[in-house]
């Protein structure tokens, strides 16, 4: 018997590394997250609750970056999550940050 192509289930998993959770940050916010997956990461989007803040390029170092326009949210406390895709459509969540804007 010939064995079929394996399926892909496997979540990827991720860290927002930069800024640090706690932080006070303010205009446009550079943000880096690293992701991993057994195949590979095709995409990270960063969220607040329901809110798609941005989406993040995938960096030389093999981190995904981006910025943050902190100046287009109301100054507040904010949860946020990076949310990680791979190409078998597996989707990963962070552990949940706080950031607060103070513009």
């Amino acid at each position: 018997s010939v064995a079929g192509p394996s399926i892909d289930r496997s979540v990827t998993r991720e860290t927002i590394t930069t800024p640090a959770s706690g932080s006070t940050v303010s205009g446009s916010v550079a943000v880096r997250v690293t992701a991993t997956d057994n195949v590979a990461v095709t995409g990270v989007t960063l969220w607040s609750g329901t809110t798609r803040l941005g989406t993040l390029t995938k960096q030389s170092d093999g981190s995904w970056g981006g910025t943050l326009p902190s100046r287009s949210y109301p100054n507040a406390t904010y949860p946020v999550q990076a949310r990680a895709v791979d190409a078998a459509g597996n989707t990963g969540y962070s552990p949940t940050i706080s950031l607060t804007l103070g513009n």
